[in-house]
């Protein structure tokens, strides 16, 4: 899994927090512009992509849906959205939440998502979902809204939990069952987004790691 992150999920974070970027699925009006789609966006991100929707749908179920897409469509075009089609027959989300919109919101956007965490004694916030840039000060002119998957730990809980921040949403908080010292969102790495928390759970993410590693 940590090399699958670096190699793919932070490597493509790098060009896609660039005002320049592009969505993974790109038009060209010229075949001599096809070879420069064949980037990081188009390799890294889209694998980090895949792995979610995986991670979501169950391994099992997104095997049986390729499987399914692969023999269906062995001797003829196919098209990514015929893929997603078939993996909603497996997958088990949430009311609202589908396959199909989390692949045309993730390959179909430019950029990627970015949330501020903070922890206040047995209650999460999860807030600001708007798109990550390296270069302070840009805005989000496109007002690009993702369904974020977030997994989440805290001192408190053994196993990762999970909780979805959807398109509608600007601000999302969810009460504990324990008083908890810190909180980790996206663990596992298994969502395309980046996070960010306030300095009190920062130093005491700092502590964790300073005395034992969770």
């Amino acid at each position: 899994m940590t090399r699958f992150y670096s190699e793919n999920i932070a490597f493509s974070h790098e060009p896609d927090g660039l005002r320049s970027s592009r969505a993974v699925s790109a038009h060209t009006v010229s075949n001599t512009n096809i070879m420069g789609l064949f980037d990081a966006i188009s390799y890294h991100k889209a694998a980090a992509i895949i792995r979610m929707l995986q991670s979501l749908a169950g391994e099992k179920n997104f095997q049986r849906s390729l499987v399914q897409y692969l023999s269906k469509y062995a001797y003829g075009n196919a098209r990514g959205s015929q893929l997603w089609r078939i993996a909603e027959k497996y997958a088990n989300l949430p009311h609202g939440i589908s396959i199909t919109g989390l692949a045309n919101a993730y390959i179909g956007q430019v950029g990627c998502p970015m949330i501020y965490v903070t922890l206040s004694r047995n209650e999460v916030t999860v807030s600001n979902q708007t798109r990550f840039f390296f270069e302070e000060g840009l805005e989000d002119k496109d007002n690009f809204d993702w369904p974020i998957p977030i997994y989440y730990r805290t001192d408190s809980q053994t196993e990762s939990k999970l909780r979805w921040m959807n398109v509608d949403h600007n601000k999302i908080n969810w009460p504990l069952e324990e008083r908890s010292r810190w909180v980790v969102a996206n663990t596992g790495g298994v969502g395309y987004v980046k996070v960010l928390y306030d300095r009190r759970n920062y130093a005491a993410l700092a502590r964790q790691l300073k005395t034992n590693h969770v």
